[in-house]
């Protein structure tokens, strides 16, 4: 298509935010690890709690397998950039 000038993926990763509720990830740590490469780090994520809904410890699961860095992006970072 002549319109689109580029890859697929660019503009998934500049439109589109995933939320962390439900947080289904796969339990082979390697594939969360893909998973995140895929979404370049936290910066597709924004943290959502789906509160007074439990959903498992999904969100705790990827909190223990992110850096410092990550988590604050997660959690705050990418909503305020996000909403401004």
């Amino acid at each position: 298509m002549a319109w689109v000038k580029r890859r697929p993926s660019e503009y998934v990763r500049e439109h589109f935010r995933l939320t962390t509720a439900p947080a289904h990830l796969p339990p082979d740590p390697a594939a969360l690890e893909r998973l995140l490469e895929m979404m370049d780090g936290t910066g597709m994520l924004v943290y959502a709690s789906d509160f007074p809904h439990d959903h498992g410890d999904g969100l705790a699961a990827l909190l223990d397998r992110l850096t410092v860095e990550q988590r604050r992006e997660l959690l705050c970072g990418t909503a305020a950039k996000l909403y401004g």
